[in-house]
């Protein structure tokens, strides 16, 4: 089986664990089962972590030693802490739908995409919010991250990209106004009390592969390589790469707080128009999420995925 092959095999798989993890915080959320969304959650991270085995290639370079038992306690606790924040922000945001609260629902968008943060910057080392955990990363593992850079995009990836993030807007919303069931709508031409595990499932696969096409078109990866895979870090010889820190500037730094903000918006839009079972209006909240994190991304790291 070639490279492509066992990558492309293992992002499909994860998908699948993805998609079930997903499934199970769409049905539980709107409960208030913190406990099982955050089930779900972990499922997820498993699930990007299987995909992620099929993007890595060659021998992972790894610190040995205490330095490396330090670093899996650090950055394990940065996944499970991110999970955590995750969980209790989506399941506040679910039930916001059910009792609209504005307040509550930028409390509970801070909470989900600040959990999401530190449970990637955990997983992965780099991406956004990188910068802020630069140096507690840094002094576990002894070496730089990588440094960021304006990438050149083309007019072709930039549909890719825009196509992908499309379709995970609208399988997003789609799917928050199914798992929210009958309590935000009545049978319809799609949906029925007797598909909703269904429904979710698919609209949660649906989003991840939107997701996946629109980081291929721009990264030229289906996900990330691990923060222990090659080009992992800019420096091999125990010395700090300070560019990263450097290049994000207070007019960076207020447009990713700028970008965090839009997203955040995004969510208490979606909280009004899921309610109402709206999946146009929905979608609307959708792109504003998926904006504002690519807005902030970019600014971060050169990419917006």
């Amino acid at each position: 089986m070639t490279q492509v092959a066992r990558q492309f095999g293992a992002v499909v798989a994860g998908s699948v664990v993805i998609a079930t993890g997903s499934a199970v915080v769409g049905l539980m959320a709107f409960d208030g089962s913190v406990g099982w969304v955050t089930l779900g959650f972990a499922l997820f991270v498993l699930g990007y972590a299987l995909s992620q085995r099929g993007a890595d290639s060659g021998v992972p370079t790894r610190p040995s030693g205490d330095r490396r038992a330090v670093e899996v306690v650090v950055r394990g606790g940065l996944v499970v802490g991110g999970v955590v924040g995750i969980a209790w922000g989506v399941t506040q945001f679910s039930l916001t739908v059910l009792d609209p609260s504005l307040t509550r629902a930028a409390v509970a968008g801070v909470s989900s995409i600040g959990g999401y943060i530190v449970a990637h910057v955990g997983v992965n080392r780099d991406g956004l919010g990188g910068s802020f955990f630069e140096p507690l990363l840094d002094s576990v593992r002894g070496v730089g991250r990588s440094p960021a850079t304006e990438e050149d995009i083309s007019r072709l990836q930039w549909a890719g990209f825009g196509a992908g993030m499309l379709l995970t807007s609208a399988s997003l919303s789609s799917g928050f106004i199914w798992a929210c069931g009958t309590r935000c709508i009545e049978d319809a031409v799609v949906w029925s009390p007797g598909r909703q595990g269904a429904l979710i499932f698919a609209a949660a696969f649906a989003g991840w592969w939107g997701y996946l096409v629109a980081h291929r078109s721009v990264a030229g990866n289906w996900v990330d390589q691990s923060a222990h895979g090659p080009g992992a870090s800019a420096t091999r010889d125990g010395t700090s790469d300070t560019t990263t820190a450097d290049s994000l500037s207070t007019v960076r730094l207020l447009g990713v707080v700028l970008g965090l903000g839009v997203l955040v918006a995004g969510m208490v839009v979606g909280v009004f128009y899921i309610r109402q079972g709206d999946h146009l209006l929905t979608n609307v909240g959708g792109v504003l999420f998926l904006s504002g994190y690519a807005i902030a991304h970019h600014l971060e790291t050169g990419l917006p995925l």
